[in-house]
């Protein structure tokens, strides 16, 4: 098949060397081998653009793509990518690259150009000459970061779709508009919102809940491509936490399978990955029942609070009256829409009441009510945008389940309802996860009033102290032949040295977590298909000693590599990534730990 030249330009809010590095990874997982363009004018004038632009034949087509292909240029050495492909590889490129903002292509005159999620006027615009033609290409991801500006800024239906229009037009006409000032208070459109450089995390389902320690969406999309090259392929985060690996999975095609051992994150994803499969009108008329049928409850009856409730008050910090509101929106959930917790509208309200909890305990004073319907309204909008979005780019959303269970024993899982699973040896394509640090947040905490008021958490003492990285130690760093993990000499002194200076449970706590991990681990590996590739990311703590107050940084990835390796992986990579918003000794970084389960090896 006839070859044609790829051009690969890069977001314009790549701040770093390791998203380059990355860029370059996903491009060559799923297209090949790509060398750095780091002047795109100047490919402008040698390469095979330069030919195709001195014959564009339609009317303004030299210059509206000249100013498309220099507009908003990536900062640094590394402007883009360029490689030798078939065109058949564009509508999958389209879909799946992350740090790809746009493609174009030069190929033969007459070239046929087909793809389901590619929409001419929309993503796809082609410039002829006589010989030849440049195809451009906008990627999913572009319209997917910028669609956080349609939701900021839309607060109906009607505005929604207004907006998604102006965004869906953005690529034919934003290199020749002159953005208002990113700091004008006044006068500014949804279009100066667009041209902002940033990297917006919280676009569609990303914002469903409230959760701490996101996994960056951008990053698991790379990384997904590089662990999962296939269409066919099945991925599964074993750490899913708010659900990003899932529902980056889902737009990109991919079947995905999350675990998690709090079941508000595994709600939370569930939610993120189905809501979108209900009708929006269905989903609204449901939501609006339930605010009426709230409403009228609240005005007729006097609620008697749950006694367990009530007794945890002093914990949950509530006044009465917001507790007995909340109390009162579970019961109406329960009354309309019934307890089996597989129904996704009983799952997106009560996702959207543990939303509302969340806020009023910590962010905000306002009425429970006013809280609980304004955040109805506005998952029901990213909803709904998520749904037109994948209708006007012609994509078809992949399927993802997510379980309550152990990532120490995928063998024994649980979904929602409490129907049981299994993963069975050698089923996974390829593994995606952001497992938590040695010392953790604590989760079960942080979550305490949604998984108290609503009843989902069990015995939250037990489950605390099931989380990794924050339960209680079990493993003694000293005598070594007790030991259950093996360590660097460099983690052991570390150790030694927090023991030495009274931090006892520390260093056990550390050791209990690089032994979970180890299980973990071996969990991933009975589950990968040979072959198959697994990307871990995480990163060395530092821990603050009370003795002397100095910061001890907690070996990590020395360790992990060393436990990866004597299971039988084969480490590919270390990348490197420089985390902002981060405080002298915490976390400052975090590794990409590229494994590979060897080809050879029994399933």
């Amino acid at each position: 098949m006839q070859e044609s030249s790829f051009f690969f330009k890069l977001f314009n809010s790549i701040k770093t060397e390791s998203e380059v590095k990355l860029a370059e990874a996903e491009l060559t997982s799923l297209f090949g081998k790509v060398q750095p363009v780091h002047n795109f004018a100047e490919e402008l004038s040698t390469s095979d653009l330069h030919d195709v632009l001195n014959v564009a034949s339609q009317r303004g087509g030299r210059s509206e793509l000249i100013n498309s292909i220099t507009y908003e240029l990536a900062y640094g050495r590394v402007q883009g990518f360029k490689g030798k492909g078939s065109l058949g590889i564009l509508p999958k490129l389209v879909r799946r690259l992350a740090y790809t903002a746009e493609i174009y292509v030069v190929a033969k005159a007459h070239t046929q150009i087909r793809g389901q999620n590619l929409v001419r006027g929309v993503n796809l615009f082609s410039y002829s000459g006589k010989k030849s033609r440049i195809v451009r290409a906008i990627t999913v991801q572009r319209f997917l970061d910028k669609s956080a500006y349609v939701s900021k800024l839309s607060r109906n239906a009607k505005e929604l779709e207004i907006n998604l229009e102006t965004l869906l037009r953005l690529p034919r006409w934003q290199a020749d508009r002159i953005p208002a000032s990113e700091t004008a208070s006044v006068g500014r459109r949804l279009e100066d919102w667009f041209a902002i450089r940033e990297e917006p995390s919280l676009y569609l389902a990303h914002f469903m809940h409230p959760y701490k320690g996101k996994f960056h969406p951008k990053l698991a999309r790379a990384l997904l491509n590089i662990v999962c090259p296939e269409d066919d392929s099945i991925v599964l985060d074993n750490f899913s936490g708010s659900g990003t690996t899932l529902l980056e999975a889902q737009w990109m095609g991919i079947q995905s399978v999350g675990v998690d051992l709090n079941p508000l994150s595994v709600l939370m994803t569930d939610v993120k990955i189905q809501s979108v499969k209900v009708g929006s009108s269905i989903l609204r008329g449901a939501i609006d029942r339930f605010l009426l049928s709230y409403k009228k409850q609240s005005q007729v009856q006097k609620l008697v609070m749950d006694p367990h409730v009530a007794k945890r008050n002093g914990k949950i910090r509530l006044a009465e009256g917001q507790l007995t509101q909340i109390e009162m929106a579970i019961q109406t959930s329960k009354r309309l829409f019934g307890d089996a917790r597989e129904n996704p509208i009983r799952s997106f309200v009560i996702l959207g009441i543990s939303g509302a909890i969340s806020d009023v305990s910590r962010r905000t004073q306002r009425d429970f009510s006013e809280v609980l319907a304004e955040r109805l309204q506005k998952l029901w909008l990213r909803v709904r945008l998520e749904q037109l979005l994948a209708r006007k780019l012609n994509l078809k959303l992949s399927n993802g389940v997510c379980y309550v269970g152990d990532a120490r024993d995928l063998t024994r899982l649980e979904t929602l309802d409490e129907s049981s699973h299994s993963l069975g040896s050698g089923s996974i394509t390829g593994i995606l996860d952001s497992p938590p640090y040695s010392s953790a947040l604590d989760y079960i905490k942080n979550d305490f009033p949604q998984l108290t008021l609503l009843g989902i958490g069990g015995n939250l003492e037990e489950l605390a102290d099931k989380m990794i990285g924050t339960r209680k130690e079990r493993v003694s760093i000293a005598p070594k032949e007790k030991r259950d993990v093996e360590v660097p000499a460099v983690a052991t002194r570390i150790l030694q040295r927090l023991q030495a200076q009274g931090e006892t449970v520390m260093a056990n706590s550390i050791a209990q977590y690089w032994q979970d991990m180890r299980d973990a681990l071996s969990e991933m590996e009975r589950v990968l298909k040979p072959g198959g590739k697994a990307a871990v990311v995480v990163g060395d703590n530092n821990v603050k000693t009370r003795k002397g107050g100095r910061y001890e940084r907690v070996p990590n990835i020395k360790v992990l590599v060393g436990i990866s390796k004597s299971l039988g992986f084969n480490v590919i990579s270390l990348v490197r990534r420089d985390l902002e918003k981060t405080m002298s000794g915490l976390i400052r970084d975090e590794t990409v730990i590229i494994l590979e389960k060897p080809p050879c090896a029994n399933p």
